[in-house]
């Protein structure tokens, strides 16, 4: 967990949206394509207790706002 953690957190942290799954060949096609950047705004955070390869294994708290 020690090697997972620290090196990416504070300005090392990388957000990611998770929309689904796709198979490697639309993906890799994606990622080819130019992408226009969108703004992002969070209405709900859950904060989760990372176990084996950075997964989420519990869920520790949850913040919403409406």
């Amino acid at each position: 967990m020690n090697n997972f953690v620290g090196p990416r957190t504070g300005i090392n942290y990388n957000p990611h949206l998770t929309v689904g799954i796709g198979t490697r060949g639309f993906v890799d096609a994606l990622k080819e394509e130019p992408f226009e950047v969108f703004p992002v705004q969070a209405v709900s955070v859950s904060l989760y207790q990372v176990g084996d390869f950075g997964v989420a294994q519990r869920k520790l708290y949850d913040l919403y706002r409406y």
